[in-house]
C-alpha cells in the first residue's frame, strides 16, 4: 500500500476541470426555487386575502378570507 498519492492520482481526485457543471446546477436550483417561491407569492396569498393585493374592496362587503394554517 503506498503511503502517497502520485501527481496522476491526485489528478483524478482533483476538482472538476470546468465549472460549467457546477454553475447550471447551481442556477437549475436557484430558478426553481424562484419558480417555487412566486407560485406561492401570486396564487396562495391573493387566495388567503380574498383578492388581488392593490385591489379597491367595497366597504361593507363581506370578507371570506380564511387562515391558511
Amino acid at each position: 500500500m503506498q503511503a502517497y498519492i502520485t501527481p496522476t492520482q491526485l489528478k483524478e481526485y482533483s476538482m472538476l476541470h470546468s465549472s460549467a457543471p457546477f454553475f447550471a446546477t447551481l442556477l437549475a436550483v436557484v430558478f426553481s426555487t424562484l419558480l417555487l417561491v412566486m407560485t406561492a407569492a401570486f396564487l396562495l396569498i391573493p387566495y388567503a386575502i380574498g383578492a388581488h393585493p392593490g385591489e379597491v374592496r367595497i366597504p361593507g362587503a363581506p370578507i371570506t378570507a380564511y387562515h391558511l394554517t
